[in-house]
């Protein structure tokens, strides 16, 4: 099964994608075809995609035959999911995960490193943003442990109307956050319930990431394990 995973991975989990070695299992005795399941996060719209995509894989060759499965709960539902399943040693050929639980996957859960199918098969990365692979490489040996799949970005919304109204070019991008401050006190007017800019910041920790390093700021120095996200300019940026 170990040499057919590539294939799958190649084809339809261009994902963050962890693969586990002992899932894997036959269909129907005699028929030489390897049934998988991976598990992923995704629900309408975004699972109609990865059902088409896995559609398309099957279809394109007869030795897999890959089943997806969603499972709600978002990224903590799933890992929990995984670690139930880690237990009773019926973990999913591939699952989908976060980033951030990369050392979970790996170091818990016995994720199998990607790379080694990647050398083997002479696949070609190519189509990938080079950030994107440095992003799922082990720090250390500079490795594939994973296939990316998505990268969440934060944006910014404008109201031209309200900018216009107060002098500002809309057209006009921002340079730095002072700016986008400067731009907020402008547009904000309490009296007509106007607030200048507003955030999400409901999910997890990489949103607040993402503000910090804009300003030169880090959550953490990797290599004396010491966290900087309370020193400057993490209070006061």
């Amino acid at each position: 099964m170990k040499k057919q995973l590539l294939l799958l991975s190649a084809l339809v989990l261009l994902f963050s994608a962890f693969i586990y070695a002992e899932g894997s299992k036959e269909t129907a005795a005699g028929t030489g075809v390897t049934e998988i399941t991976f598990m992923h996060v995704f629900s309408e719209p975004r699972g109609e995609l990865i059902d088409r995509v896995v559609r398309d894989f099957n279809n394109s060759q007869d030795g897999i035959v890959a089943k997806h499965q969603h499972v709600p709960g978002w990224y903590g539902g799933l890992l929990e999911q995984l670690q139930a399943l880690a237990v009773a040693r019926q973990l999913p050929e591939v699952a989908i995960m976060g980033l951030s639980e990369s050392i979970t996957m790996n170091r818990q859960l016995g994720a199998v490193e990607i790379q080694q199918y990647i050398d083997r098969d002479n696949y070609d990365l190519s189509d990938f943003f080079p950030r994107f692979l440095e992003l799922a490489q082990d720090q250390a040996t500079g490795k594939q442990f994973v296939l990316p799949y998505a990268i969440s970005t934060q944006l910014i919304f404008i109201n031209r109307d309200l900018l216009r109204e107060a002098g500002i070019d809309p057209s006009r991008q921002p340079e730095t956050w002072m700016e986008i401050n400067e731009w907020a006190k402008k547009v904000s007017d309490p009296a007509k319930g106007i607030s200048g800019i507003g955030f999400q910041l409901d999910f997890d920790t990489w949103q607040f990431q993402v503000l910090l390093e804009s300003f030169g700021g880090h959550m953490a120095d990797i290599d004396t394990r010491r966290v900087l996200f309370n020193k400057e300019p993490g209070p006061t940026g």
